[in-house]
């Protein structure tokens, strides 16, 4: 008996040695091909979040090909506004402001002293002289205004290679949106029937979870950019376009996307117009910001994720750390499809082990 039991734990130590290093062999593969596999994801989700529109088309009598076409012909028409139109005046934005930092921070002490003479006219003790450091924030606005500078000059060399990447991906996209559903219907053909449904039920959890938090949070990030976008105009300051599409981006960001999202409107409004500006801009973006988070969120995203909000916070610090910009922006749909996954799997296997129980009893 206790032969048995060593060999079974020693089988038990093998299989878990194989599975780390299969695990790391893989991991290993994924990061030398992680160009390739980003270029097919990037794909895949274009794909994925452009589909409802394809099957609205085709469900009003337009054929799979044209109803496609027609989708990925009104996105080609709107990158190539945005990138003709739009994109220029934002590089040019982004260089401008990078360049104006050192002088921003230069006018730190009048508004410092100003600031501190209306908090005691309010009876507020708070001594900002003594917080404040000129020389500290003046060497890392620099340094932060050269990173911008460059970044920006960098985005617009690189237009080429960005221009070849999307047709890639535009491509790929294509193909996958007209027969993605034909593929994985055949694939899940092709497995063995007891495991059909469970197929198709996972195609279904993504598509609401995943697919839901995607195209929800692109709305809400395009709301908020343009609410944004709105107050800064009406306050008559510069830099709107990046600093609005950086607003509309951290929506994407779950807890610390909202706070980060007022940092650089209030940065504008700080330096090139007035306290009272920044007052103003500050309470009109928290309002909306409130409205966005507490009323159009729910009925956009609704319950799509379905996870309590230390799981969110959790796979946010774990996508962070695995893969980190992306870790950042896909961790949290993808820890709730995952959810979505096992928690069926485990009440079904709950219900397995209690289905005996419940029949047997004493005579």
């Amino acid at each position: 008996m206790e032969q048995h039991l060593g060999l079974r734990w020693l089988i038990v130590l093998l299989a878990a040695g194989v599975a780390l290093y299969l695990g790391q062999t893989l991991w290993q593969a994924g990061i030398y091909f992680a160009d390739i596999i980003l270029v097919f994801f990037l794909s895949w989700l274009v794909a994925f979040v452009l589909s409802p529109v394809s099957r609205f088309l085709m469900r009003h009598s337009l054929p799979p090909l044209a109803a496609v076409s027609a989708v990925y012909l009104g996105l080609i028409l709107l990158l190539v506004a945005v990138g003709f139109l739009i994109l220029p005046l934002t590089v040019s934005q982004l260089q401008q402001l990078g360049g104006n930092l050192p002088t921003y921070v230069e006018r730190m002490p009048m508004f410092v002293s100003q600031s501190q003479d209306e908090l005691r006219a309010r009876g507020i003790p708070i001594d900002l002289v003594a917080i404040y450091n000129q020389q500290d924030l003046l060497r890392r606005a620099e340094n932060l205004g050269a990173i911008i500078a460059q970044n920006a000059l960098f985005l617009a060399q690189s237009a080429a290679l960005t221009a070849f990447n999307t047709v890639l991906v535009l491509v790929l996209s294509f193909y996958i949106m007209l027969d993605g559903d034909r593929i994985i219907d055949r694939v899940v053909s092709l497995l063995p029937l007891r495991y059909q449904d469970g197929a198709r039920l996972l195609r279904a959890n993504v598509e609401r979870t995943f697919g839901g938090y995607i195209r929800g949070s692109l709305l809400l990030g395009l709301i908020y950019g343009a609410g944004t976008a709105l107050v800064m105009f009406h306050q008559g300051l510069g830099f709107v376009l990046p600093v609005s599409a950086f607003a509309g981006a951290m929506m994407f960001i779950p807890f610390f996307g909202s706070i980060l999202a007022m940092v650089p409107p209030l940065f504008i409004a700080l330096f090139t117009g007035s306290l009272n500006k920044v007052v103003i801009v500050f309470v009109v973006l928290l309002i909306w910001q409130q409205i966005i988070l507490h009323l159009v969120s729910p009925r956009v995203l609704g319950h799509q994720l379905g996870i309590h909000p230390l799981l969110v916070l959790f796979s946010l610090l774990v996508g962070a750390k695995l893969a980190g910009f992306w870790g950042v922006l896909f961790g949290v749909p993808v820890a709730a499809a995952a959810y979505s996954m096992v928690i069926p799997f485990l009440q079904r296997t709950s219900e397995n082990r209690e289905e005996p129980s419940a029949g047997g009893g004493a005579p």
